[in-house]
């Protein structure tokens, strides 16, 4: 289903597009659409102190304009540019990882921060758009969060 406006906080947007390697969700390249999982804030730059240019809301389609930088994805909704965090962005491709020992989910990209669960040996997860230092978000039973990249294995071999 897709909503037909966006609710605009900021009138008048700067124009153009920004370019930049980083992790991009699985399947996600320029010219792909994707659709927001929930209403979720469009910004002027790929971080969260980046102004918000408006709300969009769920179920929307946008497009795709490029990789992610730090978990935000570009995209263009309704005709703005803007960057939406990844983990608000069904791309319809799913790629999951098993943990390859102990793990904790985190809040943030960092080992001080606060923990929201702990994982074993051997867990699925479902990689979604972000990625910080040595850290990448993940979603597991319900929970989204942070985990160290160096102990997960995409093709369950084992290793980081």
């Amino acid at each position: 289903m897709r909503r037909s406006s966006i609710v605009f906080v900021v009138a008048v947007l700067a124009a153009g597009t920004m370019a930049g390697a980083g992790w991009a969700a699985p399947g996600t390249q320029r010219g792909d659409v994707a659709t927001t999982i929930d209403a979720v804030n469009l910004r002027s730059g790929a971080g969260w102190d980046a102004a918000i240019l408006g709300v969009v809301p769920a179920d929307s389609d946008v497009a795709v304009e490029g990789a992610a930088i730090a978990g935000f994805v570009p995209v263009t909704a309704e005709g703005v540019f803007g960057w939406i965090y990844g983990m608000y962005l069904d791309t319809g491709a799913v790629q999951t990882a098993t943990t390859t020992e102990d793990l904790t989910l985190r809040v943030a990209p960092s080992v001080d921060a606060e923990a929201i669960l702990r994982l074993g040996p051997g867990e699925t997860v479902t990689l979604t758009a972000g990625s910080s230092g040595d850290f990448v978000s993940v979603a597991v039973g319900g929970n989204y969060g942070w985990v160290m990249a160096a102990y997960l294995s995409l093709d369950g071999s084992g290793g980081g």
